[in-house]
């Protein structure tokens, strides 16, 4: 079996039948639930997702009166933020252990408990810090890009009159995806390698994140010719999630917006029309809530498919990997 010529097909084809398995069939509802809770702890919400463009700060920093401002508010609550920021950070930490249960859910058929999916939070945290003193240096990359940009269209609108200012605005826009798209083609190897295989491998070898990809980097020096054609399918799994990723969030925000504001703006509607100014507005906020906590839920249940199939890829090239790394 070791000495068959590794082939990245067999392990995509081998990947979706082990989808449709978990997806379909008998106790496919509960497979589907541990799916989907895992995936909604973890903040799985499809494939590709990007940093926000912290560029686009450019301008408010550039001025004088608001960069001012923006550290005077921030000197003042300097506390509460060091604060969040820890919670934030340990939030993030934490749910890292969710994602290694979803993980663990995919390799093993969903079988689990979800008391075993505990004991993956120590792995989370690990991983939390291993990937993120890899990552952050490539967002680094990309923001001091999308800052380079933001500042040239930001003296372009200064001095563009008004009927060109659309154009303007268009062309940065245009700047922004030529910026972004390299970016998320160049950097897609490094992040398959930190943020699917490592903790596939985590939990097949039962080893920390730095031995698990270690192990995955030797297995593409033995292959190279394989590796390339993991990541040519990965990419195109990138394209295809994508697209369902949209199409995903638009159903879930029409049904974010169309279903729950309306029933709770029904439900509210004596508070908003007589209650006091605040009582409206915690009602108001309320209810966005409300609409964007099912519209979380729901996309992260329309990409349980997408996702199911990602790590499973992951899983089976993984497999593979072990037969490369046992050729002396």
């Amino acid at each position: 079996m070791h000495s068959e010529a590794p082939s990245p097909i067999v392990a995509l084809g081998s990947a979706l039948n082990q989808a449709r398995e978990l997806l379909t069939g008998a106790g496919a509802w509960s497979r589907w639930r541990a799916l989907w809770l895992h995936a909604s702890l973890a903040g799985i919400v499809g494939v590709g997702v990007q940093p926000p463009p912290l560029g686009l700060l450019e301008p408010v920093w550039s001025e004088p009166e608001a960069r001012a401002d923006l550290l005077r508010d921030l000197t003042a609550h300097a506390p509460l933020l060091v604060v969040l920021s820890l919670v934030l950070l340990g939030a993030l930490a934490t749910v890292r252990g969710f994602l290694l249960a979803f993980v663990t859910d995919v390799m093993k058929g969903g079988t689990e408990s979800a008391a075993r999916s505990t004991g993956q939070l120590g792995g989370g945290v690990r991983h939390f810090i291993w990937s993120s003193a890899w990552t952050l240096p490539l967002y680094l990359v990309l923001f001091a890009a999308e800052w380079l940009t933001a500042a040239k269209g930001y003296q372009k609108l200064l001095i563009a009159p008004d009927q060109e200012l659309l154009p303007v605005i268009l062309a940065v826009l245009a700047q922004f995806l030529v910026i972004l798209l390299p970016w998320v083609f160049l950097t897609l190897p490094a992040m398959c390698l930190m943020y699917e295989l490592t903790p596939v491998g985590m939990i097949l070898w039962s080893q920390p994140p730095s031995a698990a990809a270690s192990r995955v980097l030797r297995g593409f020096a033995r292959r190279p010719r394989a590796a390339l054609g993991y990541f040519t399918l990965r990419l195109l799994i990138q394209c295809v999630g994508s697209a369902v990723g949209g199409l995903a969030a638009s159903v879930a925000a029409i049904l974010g917006g169309a279903v729950a504001a309306p029933a709770w703006l029904a439900a509210a509607s004596p508070l908003l029309a007589a209650g006091p100014e605040w009582q409206r507005t915690a009602c108001q906020w309320s209810g966005a809530a409300l609409g964007g906590a099912l519209f979380y839920v729901v996309a992260c249940l329309l990409l349980v498919p997408l996702s199911t199939v990602q790590f499973s890829f992951a899983d089976q090239f993984c497999r593979q990997i072990d037969g490369w790394n046992s050729i002396p």
